[in-house]
């Protein structure tokens, strides 16, 4: 396994296996919903990866199983390269899993106002391991509350609970998106936002629109590369060197 990680895809041999075209399937939908973190213009990003592995005959949950399997192996290949991979739930059909930049998610989350709003809603002062932590067991209830077939942290005690576990919304400040925005999201219930581009725009719509251009140009850029031949550990690699 690993194959994947310097292959230029798409790629005949790799994808002939289960193993391979999992492989194939997680990298790409690593590129698709991680560049702009490869980029370092935000900081994490939550997403599903739902495997496929079209043209062979595998139960369900034999393909879950392997897909499983695919995630650990990246989630520990990639911490070398300041890239961490955390799995928030697994239901019967996708895995969902929050994937960000250690340092970076860091300098966002030590910020005195992030940090004090974050406090206010439960979390620790100027924590930030803790706190990725903390945000990773909001998750995995809210998941495991809505049918997740499995979290990865314990549930005992969590049928005493008489009411689920809501989204947790203040996720935004982990995402980087702008503090003013994310308050006003969660007191408004998302309603009445000037414009929707990679989040719900209340305040500074100028300045919001010029950074998803460059979210969406750095994207642009990556995807093509890794469309035309170039493998995720080169452009992962070339990312990294940019961001230390």
């Amino acid at each position: 396994m690993g194959t994947g990680f310097e292959a230029s895809l798409p790629n005949n041999e790799l994808e002939s296996t289960l193993e391979g075209k999992l492989e194939a399937e997680f990298i790409g939908c690593l590129m698709r919903q991680t560049a702009t973190i490869m980029a370092g213009k935000k900081p994490s990003a939550i997403f599903n990866f739902i495997p496929k592995a079209h043209g062979i005959d595998v139960t369900r949950q034999h393909l879950m199983y392997n897909a499983r399997r695919v995630v650990t192996f990246y989630a520990n290949m990639l911490n070398q390269y300041d890239f961490c991979l955390k799995v928030c739930a697994e239901y019967d059909d996708r895995i969902c899993i929050f994937a960000y930049r250690p340092k970076l998610l860091k300098s966002v989350l030590t910020r005195f106002c992030v940090a004090e709003f974050l406090c206010q809603h439960g979390y620790k002062p100027y924590n930030a391991e803790q706190n990725i932590d903390e945000l990773i067991k909001r998750l995995a209830y809210y998941h495991a509350d809505r049918g997740a077939l499995s979290v990865p942290i314990s549930l005992v005690g969590r049928e005493a609970m008489s009411q689920p576990q809501p989204f947790p919304h203040e996720i935004g400040l982990f995402l980087g998106y702008p503090i003013e925005d994310v308050a006003s999201f969660i007191s408004t219930a998302g309603t009445k936002s000037v414009s929707v581009g990679q989040w719900k725009v209340y305040h500074n719509n100028d300045r919001a629109q010029k950074q998803f251009e460059v979210m969406k140009r750095w994207e642009d850029e990556l995807l093509t590369r890794f469309n035309t031949g170039s493998s995720f550990k080169e452009l992962l690699t070339m990312s990294y060197k940019q961001a230390v």
